[in-house]
């Protein structure tokens, strides 16, 4: 039985669509000051942390995602990394170390006992730098991710070259115009239903977020020191992995993504060829033909 997390969670009602969610705001201290969980799902549900791409906070999941993952039973631990959403700023810059061991001190705090790690784009450069051996998680995903040894193509440097001036903290609107604007050019060939979706999305994430001050820049300053370092040990990783690229992402090559496969042993390499480097509600139905069975099939084997 999963044990109960510690003290300081607040909880957050959230009334949705097709129903009513309780969402428990979960704070824990770490050495980069205090990092925020949004926790969703059945109390004793297996765990999945949610870690977010660049610029991006816990407000920026699919909503049917999330839905569709509770119930099958999980829990979902959506965090805000540090420096950025509801967790607390920093005064200064920060390393690739103290930001690994910032996430991990704050998920051996906040998540009752093993748990599946999903990273999100900078989340799964992230995923390649911890300490995973401690944490001993039952699976990971990398969705939207790279190696570190292939650098990004050269719309992907145009791409990146957009997000290095978002979002600008001059004033909360422009945040969210200059947000708006970089996620539907990642988004690529959306529709009107999706583009009004993405800027929903973008309006809760610019409205959590704010305000930016210098999270993103450093969180972009760390993203260019991932590709110019050395790759990383994968030996060690025992751990049921799971890749996931879209066909038309603009800000990172699936070359890229696919030489993370071939780096990464016994990995599976999935390409959705409708997405681009932005989630949209419409795919969720097509992930989750590839994340539950990768979930599951790790529940079947912890249970022999």
């Amino acid at each position: 039985m999963w044990r109960s997390p510690p003290g300081g969670d607040k909880p957050v009602r959230r009334v949705g669509r097709f129903m009513e969610v309780n969402v428990n705001e979960l704070k824990v201290p770490t050495q980069l000051g205090e990092v925020v969980f949004q926790v969703e799902g059945p109390e004793h549900g297996v765990p999945i942390v949610l870690l977010p791409g660049l610029t991006l906070n816990s407000e920026d999941w699919p909503k049917s995602l999330r839905r569709q993952l509770r119930s099958e039973g999980f829990r979902l631990y959506r965090m805000d990394l540090p420096d950025t959403g509801a967790s607390e700023r920093m005064k200064s810059d920060f390393s690739w170390s103290e930001l690994t061991q910032a996430v991990e001190s704050a998920i051996t705090q906040a998540v009752p006992g093993p748990c599946h790690l999903v990273g999100l784009s900078l989340g799964g450069l992230l995923l390649q730098k911890m300490d995973l051996a401690r944490l001993a998680p039952l699976s990971l995903t990398l969705l939207m991710t790279c190696a570190s040894t292939y650098p990004v193509s050269f719309d992907g440097l145009k791409s990146l070259g957009k997000l290095l001036k978002v979002p600008l903290h001059h004033c909360e609107d422009r945040a969210f115009y200059e947000s708006l604007a970089f996620r539907e050019h990642l988004a690529l060939r959306a529709s009107e239903s999706e583009l009004r979706e993405i800027r929903d999305r973008v309006y809760r994430s610019v409205e959590r977020g704010w305000p930016y001050e210098r999270g993103p820049q450093r969180q972009m300053r760390l993203a260019l020191e991932f590709f110019s370092g050395t790759r990383p040990d994968f030996s060690h990783w025992t751990f049921p992995t799971l890749i996931i690229h879209g066909g038309q992402d603009p800000l990172l090559p699936v070359w890229s993504s696919r030489a993370l496969h071939r780096q990464i042993p016994n990995s599976r390499f999935v390409v959705i060829e409708e997405m681009g480097h932005e989630f949209r509600e419409s795919l969720s139905q097509i992930l989750l033909l590839e994340l539950l069975p990768h979930f599951q099939m790790d529940l079947a084997e912890v249970a022999v």
